[in-house]
Parts: C-alpha cells; sequence; structure tokens
C-alpha cells in the first residue's frame, strides 16, 4: 500500500483581544473522536461554504501543516475511515478563492468561481494522482511542498502565482461536519507541548465526555499517537516528510 498524503489539522493560539466560544481541549477532544458536529467555523468560512452550498464542513490540509495554526497538530490518514465519510479536496483555499484572498489573473464571477472549485474539486483518493503530478512538475521534491517552498507552477491556471502565498497551492482537504462517533479519519499523531499535553488531559478527566472506561481507553490511544514536543510545526513538518510519498 502506497504511503499517503496525510490530512493534518492545526488550531491558532489562544488571542488576548477574542474568546473563541469552545475551548481548545473540546475541539482537540472532538477532532480525536470524531464529533465534528459542533465544529466552530469562522465567519469567513461559513460565507464561503453559504456560497457555495457546501454545507458544513471540516477542514484540512493535505501532506501540510499551516504554521499560523501551530498550537497543536494532528496528523490523520486518510484511507483508515469509517464508511459513511466522503473525502472532498481542491489544490487550493476553496473559502480563500470565494473571498478574494487568492490573487487570479482575471476576475471571475461569482458562478465562475464555483465553477471552478467545482471542477477543481476531486472525491475520496482521486486526488493522489493529479497531488502527485502536481508536485512533481512544481518541486524538487514532495518534501519541498511539506516545508512550504514556492512552486514553480500553479495548481490551477486561473490562479496568480507570481502574487500568490501558501493558500493558493496548499492542497485542502474536507468532509462533512457532523457526529461520525467514530473518528471519520484516524489519527496517526498528535504533536502538542508538555504542559499544554498536561492539561488537555486533566479536562478530559474532568468532562462529562467519557465514562470511565472510555476515558481509560482515551489515555491508551493517546499513548500511541501523542509526542509532546517544543514546536508541533516543526515536528508535524518532520513527520510528514518521513511519510509523503515521493
Amino acid at each position: 500500500m502506497d504511503t499517503l498524503f496525510e490530512w493534518t489539522q492545526g488550531l491558532r493560539p489562544a488571542r488576548t483581544d477574542y474568546v473563541h466560544p469552545m475551548a481548545w481541549q473540546e475541539i482537540l477532544f472532538r477532532r480525536l473522536t470524531g464529533d465534528h458536529s459542533a465544529a466552530p467555523a469562522g465567519e469567513k468560512t461559513g460565507r464561503a461554504e453559504l456560497a457555495l452550498d457546501l454545507g458544513r464542513n471540516v477542514y484540512f490540509s493535505v501532506g501540510r501543516v499551516l504554521p499560523d495554526f501551530g498550537f497543536q497538530a494532528v496528523a490523520h490518514n486518510p484511507q483508515i475511515r469509517v464508511a459513511q465519510v466522503v473525502l472532498k479536496s481542491s489544490p487550493f483555499d476553496t473559502g480563500g478563492l470565494i473571498a478574494g484572498k487568492i490573487p487570479l489573473r482575471r476576475e471571475l464571477s461569482p458562478d465562475d468561481l464555483k465553477q471552478t472549485i467545482a471542477s477543481n474539486t476531486y472525491a475520496d483518493l482521486e486526488y493522489l494522482t493529479p497531488m502527485k503530478n502536481w508536485i512533481n512538475a512544481s518541486f524538487d521534491s514532495a518534501a519541498d511542498y511539506v516545508l512550504g517552498h514556492r512552486p514553480r507552477t500553479s495548481t490551477v491556471d486561473i490562479i496568480d502565482m507570481a502574487k500568490s502565498d501558501e493558500p493558493a497551492w496548499s492542497w485542502e482537504g474536507r468532509i462533512i461536519a457532523e457526529d461520525y462517533q467514530e473518528p471519520p479519519l484516524m489519527p496517526v499523531r498528535l504533536f502538542i507541548r508538555h504542559d499544554d499535553y498536561h492539561f488537555y488531559t486533566k479536562w478530559v478527566e474532568h468532562s462529562s465526555y467519557l465514562l470511565d472506561d472510555e476515558y481509560f481507553e482515551h489515555l491508551d490511544f493517546l499513548e500511541d499517537i501523542v509526542r509532546t514536543v517544543d514546536d508541533p510545526v516543526k515536528s508535524m513538518k518532520e513527520f510528514l516528510c518521513k511519510e509523503t510519498p515521493e
């Protein structure tokens, strides 16, 4: 079986000028256990989903971790998943495209933007071949994509690569936001700072989400995937460089 591009999720560090509607421990818990039904969404994301008729989605970076979301980082294996989940992926940040954050070679109407996204959306693992082909044409190695080096070519012709930054060429994965009862994509690695991991396990211990047996099962699961580190982004990049197929 080929090694696959892991789908990652990160989290922005806490801000002093903004109180998030959900504690970071709960966000992480829901990601690890598969309950995405209450996944928080930003205002821009909500507007993009409405414009595209996507419904509520949960988003991942495919084969990359974005530095701005480096408070913690989870890698998921896209092949080990529950039966009912359908993967969708695109070779750019769909919300960024709709919001006008990705420079284009010419202006597109709202309908043309929707068509651009629709024609560059892949189901399940169909993205692997076009993604590998683009990486081979755009970088000296797949690790250059993971590490955030600028590609030689655009993922989509309409994107003006000379004026673009990472959202224009970082592949996006997404699934419908619902409670899957178990992880829809299997978490295979969690990089988190030492103190934060302590705070997380204490939060789980005192929460009402798990019964005693479930709590200890969750701790056993964490023991397999957690790596406590000083820099989650750096550690995730190192992990992805080893896992990313050439």
